[in-house]
């Protein structure tokens, strides 16, 4: 009797891969449909869509009762506005923008830096870095430059076609 049992906690890599196929779907939807659309409102639009669920959860927890004159807690709240505004709906402008004036391929490289962006904070928070940080940044660029090999060799390869 096989069984598989779904638990978040252990599912950590299919919610990755997850996240990856609906941020390609988002770039392709952007770059087809929304093109026109400016990347400041699609942000406006995202943020508003999630602030009714969001917020629904929000007040079904204790947040209320968090006071927020003790310093720990008000820094806490202003990280994550921080985090927020610069993090997630700056970054979603400029990935609007990125797309609109090329392609989703290419913006979605962008998300190629984001171990480099991680591994600055680290470093600047105090964490220890080791060296499968950079092994695994290592690992990240040389899968792009094998991807971009193999567009550059399909691209020749058509071009020797149509000769």
């Amino acid at each position: 009797n096989f069984s598989i049992s779904v638990n978040l906690v252990n599912s950590w890599g299919l919610l990755i891969i997850l996240a990856t196929l609906m941020y390609g779907i988002a770039g392709n939807i952007l770059k087809e449909y929304l093109s026109e659309v400016p990347g400041l409102l699609l942000t406006a639009i995202s943020f508003v869509s999630l602030a009714i669920p969001a917020g629904i959860y929000l007040f079904t927890t204790d947040f209320t009762s968090i006071p927020l004159n003790n310093h720990q807690n008000l820094m806490s709240f202003i990280y994550i506005i921080t985090l927020s505004v610069f993090g997630s709906a700056l970054a979603i402008v400029i990935f609007s923008k990125l797309i609109q004036k090329s392609n989703a391929l290419f913006a979605s490289f962008v998300t190629y830096f984001i171990p480099f962006v991680s591994l600055i904070w680290g470093w600047i928070d105090g964490e220890s870095i080791s060296a499968l940080y950079f092994f695994s940044i290592v690992i990240i660029f040389s899968g792009i430059y094998i991807a971009n090999i193999g567009e550059k060799m399909e691209v020749k390869l058509q071009k020797k076609t149509q000769l």
